[in-house]
């Protein structure tokens, strides 16, 4: 009878890497959407009247997925404000960075 248990449980791990990939890919996507929802929401909040735009980074680190978010409010020149979320990956808490002020230019030099 214990053998048979030892055998089941082998049977069982020989297929686990095709479970946990099956259903990694519905959790990254299903963790992706949540970033994308509370980060706009938060963003929102923050700037009712501004158009938001939120870039996810579900993998982020080990603990946290990340998103830029920039928010542009209506008829502003120049660029956006950029702001960084952050969800906590075990608790589901999500944080919204104040903007970030003096940014470096990034645009290609002109040649």
């Amino acid at each position: 009878m214990r053998r048979l248990g030892q055998k089941a449980i082998l049977a069982a791990l020989a297929f686990w890497p095709a479970i946990a990939l099956a259903s990694s890919e519905e959790a990254w996507e299903a963790l992706r959407d949540r970033l994308i929802s509370e980060c706009q929401m938060m963003a929102e909040a923050a700037a009712p009247e501004a158009e938001v735009v939120v870039t996810p980074n579900e993998i982020g680190s080990e603990g946290f997925a990340v998103a830029l978010v920039t928010t542009r409010a209506a008829g502003a020149e120049g660029p956006p404000e950029l702001s960084v979320c952050l969800m906590d990956k075990r608790s589901g808490d999500v944080e919204l960075s104040a903007a970030f002020f003096d940014l470096p230019d990034l645009s290609p030099a002109a040649d």
